[in-house]
Parts: structure tokens; sequence; C-alpha cells
């Protein structure tokens, strides 16, 4: 499996997942007629946001990191 050597990809990748999450949280929010939509809010705010930490955390790390 081939991995991804650009730190900036990481990153950006994290700011879509955190922006992708709060977007998609919002919309359940908002539109929710049934309050099981406002908990699978919650869970995908949490799930994305989640991701976005890890990847911009590791873009981060690998960008500071010395090459092998």
């Amino acid at each position: 499996m081939n991995r991804i050597r650009n730190s900036q990809t990481l990153v950006s990748l994290g700011m879509f997942s955190l922006a992708f999450g709060n977007i998609a949280s919002w919309v359940m929010r908002r539109h929710a007629a049934v309050p099981f939509w406002t908990n699978f809010g919650d869970l995908t705010m949490g799930l994305f946001t989640g991701a976005a930490i890890a990847l911009i955390f590791l873009g981060i790390r690998m960008k500071n990191r010395p090459a092998c």
C-alpha cells in the first residue's frame, strides 16, 4: 500500500474532515424531525473531528520530521 508522503495532503484532508463534520452535523440538527438524527449528527461530528485532529497532527509530525 502506498503511503501519503506529502504532509500538506494530510493537513488538507484534516481540514476537509473538520469542515465536513461540522456542516453535516449542522444540516442533521437543522432538519431533524426525529431525535435520532440529532444523535447521529453528534456521532458524525465526533468521528470527523477525531479524524481531523489525527490527520492534522500526523501532517505536522511529518513536516517537522527529518527526511530519512
